[in-house]
């Protein structure tokens, strides 16, 4: 985790993970009861309107400078609360709509 703060990921490993975000989220929101559980996120977290629709093209968007960045802003110091099967659980980051997270309380 560390490392990922001043080492971003290969372009390869990069592309790899956009395209298995922006699949996962598609195959996320093939049931009615998937779809109606992301339009209630929509508003349990206060997203935009058009998150849903906008989503895949935010995900090509990101860059390895991006996630370097975010690595030093959300990894450094104290900001991770738990690890759940490999991923981690970060205090003040909002779950994106259509992904299955639970729900965290802050750890003082």
């Amino acid at each position: 985790m560390e490392r990922m703060q001043s080492d971003p990921p290969s372009a390869d490993d990069l592309r790899l993970a956009k395209s298995f975000s922006a699949g996962r989220f598609v195959l996320g929101l093939e049931t009615a009861p998937a779809i109606a559980a992301s339009l209630v996120d929509l508003d349990v977290y206060d997203l935009p309107p058009d998150s849903l629709d906008t989503y895949r093209t935010r995900v090509q968007k990101v860059t390895q400078d991006d996630v370097a960045a975010q690595a030093r802003r959300l990894l450094g110091g104290d900001g991770i609360l738990a690890r759940e099967a490999g991923v981690a659980i970060l205090r003040g980051v909002r779950a994106p709509a259509g992904l299955a997270h639970r729900a965290v309380e802050p750890v003082d």
